[in-house]
């Protein structure tokens, strides 16, 4: 049997990301899915603005809320969706994408197919000006 709890004793090779916004925490790094993420979000925060050139990204709605903003190209205009707890968003390869975050803040579980995690975080992350309207 393997245990770890992420508050009290994360593993070496997993890490944790704090910063204003609120916080990140790998959960499996490389197992079947090449990655699983905590990640906590203050009211108003804005996460993504990116896309993933090789990996497909899931995210999991454990509680709170946010707008999922996507395009697929930077020529689009975006949509976006409410996403509420138990919702599972998929962002395909290429698809540009965005969150803010409601205003009760959020908690949901990131999940990759390809790189993400550990020292792969950035790898396959590729920055995009804002797609969120004003």
């Amino acid at each position: 049997m393997k245990k770890f709890n992420i508050y009290t004793n994360l593993p070496d090779n997993l890490g944790t990301f704090s910063d204003q916004r609120g916080s990140i925490t790998d959960l499996f790094f490389k197992t079947k899915i090449d990655h699983v993420a905590y990640i906590e979000s203050v009211p108003g925060a804005i996460r993504g603005n990116h896309y993933h050139a090789e990996s497909i990204q899931h995210m999991f709605i454990v509680d709170g809320t946010l707008e999922y903003w996507f395009k697929m190209s930077e020529h689009d205009v975006a949509d976006f969706s409410l996403c509420i707890p138990g919702d599972v968003i998929t962002s395909d390869q290429n698809e540009l994408h965005a969150l803010r975050i409601g205003p009760n803040g959020c908690r949901f579980i990131a999940l990759t197919e390809g790189k993400r995690g550990g020292s792969d975080y950035e790898s396959d992350t590729f920055r995009v000006e804002n797609i969120i309207p004003e």
